[in-house]
């Protein structure tokens, strides 16, 4: 966590993150980053059952994804 918390020393409120789902620590990410008030950028790939149980999505401000991503996420097989 330590890396982690000096890279967003150089944040500011405001900022953006973009995070993709192939790095390890995305909670602990995501919770400093919201703490510090940055926007979150969140690309979901690849997609996993954990990401949907343990990580503190309701924190992401806009998501990327594709018609998987967005299925698994949202429980929908076609838009509404």
């Amino acid at each position: 966590h330590k890396q982690v918390d000096e890279v967003l020393s150089h944040f500011e409120s405001g900022d953006m993150l973009v995070l993709q789902n192939e790095i390890s620590g995305i909670p602990y990410i995501m919770r400093a980053a919201a703490k510090k008030g940055l926007t979150i950028v969140f690309n979901p790939s690849p997609i996993s059952q954990a990401l949907l149980e343990e990580y503190p999505l309701e924190l992401v401000k806009y998501f990327i994804l594709n018609e998987i991503e967005g299925g698994a996420l949202s429980g929908e097989k076609s838009p509404p």
